[in-house]
């Protein structure tokens, strides 16, 4: 489990609220801790809301013309080697991806 790759690393047992990179999208997969520690979706890792796609039922109604059903789908299009800001929860055995990282340089 996680509080035993934490053990094994030379850092201290206590990795907190981190900044980590996307490694993965499907599923989302999340680097830690210089590397050293993967989350991964379903797994150890909670992607909120935010970062996922969502869907809407939508009845679109153009004036003279039948109404026109369907979904709208929003994407959040999360990238490799993009930045997300993750919270530790349940002594660091589960993760929540918040939000994207904007640029920090």
């Amino acid at each position: 489990r996680l509080a035993n790759r934490l053990k094994q690393m030379k850092n201290p047992s206590h990795v907190g609220p981190s900044i980590g990179i996307v490694v993965s999208v499907s599923p989302v997969t999340v680097s830690i801790a210089g590397g050293s520690i993967l989350l991964k979706e379903g797994d150890e890792l909670f992607v909120s809301d935010r970062l996922k796609d969502k869907e809407f039922d939508c009845v679109i109604k153009i004036e003279g013309q039948a109404d026109q059903e369907g979904m709208i789908v929003i994407k959040p299009d999360l990238q490799i080697d993009e930045m997300v800001f993750v919270v530790p929860m349940d002594g660091e055995q589960i993760w929540v991806a918040v939000d994207r990282v904007g640029d920090i340089a």
